[in-house]
């Protein structure tokens, strides 16, 4: 198993804002209260990826959220 990642943190917070910004949404981001079990803070590490491949990530996530996005359109 290997995480294909950039390997840098992330807030889902700037998650909703990136995608809101990629597909011109108007949408109100809601927030609510942490669950039992919520994981707080979680990073992909992408070393057996890199070590087996020689990956290194080419485009920005702002990059891969586009192509993602306009692939579902």
């Amino acid at each position: 198993v290997v995480n294909i990642c950039t390997s840098k943190a992330i807030t889902i917070k700037n998650l909703a804002e990136e995608l809101k910004y990629i597909t011109h949404s108007e949408s109100i981001i809601k927030y609510a209260e942490a669950r039992a079990g919520d994981i707080r803070m979680s990073v992909g590490d992408n070393q057996r990826l890199r070590e087996m491949l020689s990956f290194k990530p080419r485009v920005t996530l702002r990059e891969g959220l586009k192509y993602t996005v306009a692939s579902m359109e």
